[in-house]
């Protein structure tokens, strides 16, 4: 059997300590974890079609990020991946904002729940 191919997770959240705790979770999982704290760079990133990525989880709540144009840039760039909002804001607000996302975690869901909702939008 082929060993699987290790999947790739982009953090975009301007909250250092989100950064870190997300970072250190998926990571203990086996995945790759790449983190921007600003939109501008997280852009430039996704603009790359060579820059491969299975998941964004995606701060709605970020100064100067235009959600709906990032993910529509993943759409246009990556259709393959998954994007998870992530926000202190409740899941029916979330859904608001960007109704066509993969998922929805809330911040204060918690460690397991927050892998629970990821590994299943990545299955």
């Amino acid at each position: 059997k082929e060993p699987k191919e290790q999947k790739i997770i982009i953090i975009i959240d301007d909250d250092p300590k989100a950064r870190v705790i997300y970072k250190r979770i998926l990571g203990s999982k086996g995945y790759e974890v790449k983190c921007f704290d600003d939109s501008k760079a997280a852009v430039q990133f996704i603009k790359k079609k060579n820059n491969r990525f299975d998941l964004v989880l995606l701060d709605i709540s970020m100064y100067n990020l235009e959600v709906t144009t990032i993910y529509e840039l993943i759409r246009e760039k990556h259709r393959e991946a998954k994007v998870v909002i992530v926000s202190n804001y409740d899941k029916r607000y979330q859904e608001k904002v960007l109704p066509q996302a993969d998922g929805y975690v809330d911040k204060c869901d918690g460690n397991a729940l927050f892998m629970y909702k990821v590994e299943k939008v990545l299955s």
